[in-house]
């Protein structure tokens, strides 16, 4: 939950800032360094989805395999319809941003809207954010092969650097081979002092962060460099938890808020709400102000659920997939 924190905390840095030198060259840079959040997210979820696969007692079996993917699906869709359904209508009869803008005019607006209803609008989005649902969505159809393809040590091992050379798909990788041998990366982590651990991600960090804007080097620059970015970070993050016994309060509450953050800042940072968002002038109080304007809709979203008994619903659904 903290590096979601990390994560969305950067996802809006790098939204706000990415296109624009109105806040100087460093605001811009950090910026672009904010994209990260799509190698943390990705790993992250490959991280989940093989803890979980890996637990659940009839992953082996095709009937097994299929009821873990409808219970992912279920979750995924639930949580993305309710806010789709509340802000679409909201964004079309109250703030004018009619279906023309994302669908365009000559686009069958019915279909495109079902297809956004499904995720796999891509950049046609009605919230742009968005396109990252259709990748998700294919990497949990893909799942199973990757798992099924890392359960022999080497072949796993020797698909990590061809994995490297495509930048999306490469954190996915990087989190299902990590999960999935997390006891040998213990092992071998419990033999090194966590004072060096932490020196040494700190200082990869840095050197990754600087390489990934100035190396002029293919496949050692931009998005491709993320993931192994994301591996330092998870192993800064843990090792600094186990020495000084930090909970990360702060970042795990933005984590556990990140998803309906995700998936509502921008209309408010870009389609409703700009110019109050960008009033406050310095980088530090714009970013802060939309933490805290999509953390509050992230909050009356949740009481919303509860309203509505919405988990229990989610959760008699998954228990119904379940039987």
């Amino acid at each position: 939950m903290a590096m979601k924190g990390i994560a969305i905390i950067a996802m809006l840095v790098h939204h706000l800032f990415y296109d624009t030198m109105e806040y100087g060259a460093l605001v811009n840079h950090i910026a672009w360094l904010g994209k990260a959040c799509v190698a943390i997210f990705l790993f992250l979820s490959g991280y989940g989805l093989t803890y979980q696969y890996m637990r659940a007692e009839d992953n082996k079996t095709v009937r097994g395999t299929m009821k873990f993917l409808c219970r992912r699906f279920t979750k995924f869709y639930l949580n993305y319809w309710i806010v789709f359904l509340i802000a679409v209508p909201l964004g079309v009869f109250v703030f004018g941003r009619t279906l023309d803008v994302p669908y365009g005019t000559d686009n069958n607006h019915l279909l495109m809207l079902l297809t956004d209803f499904l995720g796999l609008n891509l950049y046609e989005s009605y919230n742009i954010t968005w396109w990252f649902n259709r990748v998700i969505i294919i990497f949990y159809l893909l799942f199973p092969l990757l798992f099924k393809f890392t359960s022999y040590k080497p072949l796993a091992l020797l698909g990590l650097p061809f994995a490297y050379l495509e930048c999306t798909f490469c954190p996915f990788y990087f989190g299902i081979v990590a999960s999935r041998y997390r006891e040998d990366v213990n092992r071998f982590l419990n033999r090194l002092p966590a004072w060096s651990i932490i020196l040494t991600s700190a200082v990869m960090i840095v050197v990754l962060c600087f390489v990934r804007q100035l190396s002029p080097i293919p496949y050692l620059q931009g998005t491709n460099i993320d993931a192994l970015t994301t591996v330092f970070l998870s192993l800064l993050i843990v090792s600094w938890a186990n020495v000084r016994h930090t909970e990360y309060r702060v970042l795990t509450f933005l984590g556990k808020h990140s998803r309906e953050m995700y998936l509502c800042h921008t209309f408010i940072y870009l389609y409703f709400f700009s110019d109050f968002i960008y009033q406050f002038k310095y980088p530090v109080l714009i970013v802060l102000a939309l933490i805290i304007c999509s953390l509050a809709v992230s909050i009356a979203i949740e009481q919303l659920k509860k309203c509505i008994s919405f988990y229990k619903f989610q959760d008699y659904l998954l228990r119904k997939i379940t039987q």
